[in-house]
């Protein structure tokens, strides 16, 4: 029969197991935002500035367009920090696909338009696709590592006491001959 130790023992282990597992999920969320880029998925861009000054609908390669509406960021574009670029920037009109080098040069935010028949084509509508990283990301890579690793070992350290305390109660009342 278990005495009111035990049962104490018992319901901390369980309270201990629950706050930890809520603990833990809500350190891998807001880690989570620190340590990944975010992704924005078709986000249009209005190109009809390069078109004003040529007439016809034609582009003009001397006008450029700013990407990236969805972000400002506090801090402004994060240029010339190599950890935190904008990163997989693609372009498409429609469904077809532009290309970069040939199409449009992309660089720190700014798409410069080339004069292609897709783009003089094409509407003045264009979507992209990039990754940005957020102001509150980590640039140094030891520091991202770092938090990765410590939410691993707090679900280890979490794991470890649940057991202990399961163990312990388990051997008092005599259910295991260890």
């Amino acid at each position: 029969m278990a005495d009111n130790r035990t049962v104490v023992l018992l319901v901390g282990a369980f309270m201990a197991l629950i706050v930890g597992v809520s603990l833990l999920t809500v350190s891998a969320t807001e880690e989570q935002k620190v340590v990944v880029f975010t992704n924005v998925v078709n986000e249009s861009v209005d190109n009809s500035p390069s078109r004003a000054v040529v007439g016809a609908g034609l582009i003009d390669s001397a006008i450029t367009t700013d990407v990236a509406v969805a972000y400002t960021g506090a801090d402004g574009w994060k240029s010339g920090e190599t950890e935190c670029e904008m990163t997989n920037v693609a372009l498409r009109n429609n469904t077809i696909a532009l290309t970069l080098d040939t199409d449009y040069t992309f660089s720190d935010g700014t798409i410069t338009w080339m004069p292609t028949a897709l783009t003089n084509s094409s509407g003045n509508t264009t979507f992209t696709t990039y990754s940005y990283c957020p102001d509150t990301y980590i640039t140094q890579s030891w520091g991202r590592s770092t938090l990765d690793v410590a939410i691993g070992f707090f679900a280890i350290a979490l794991l470890v006491i649940s057991l202990g305390l399961f163990y312990a109660i388990m051997r008092k009342e005599g259910l295991l001959n260890i």
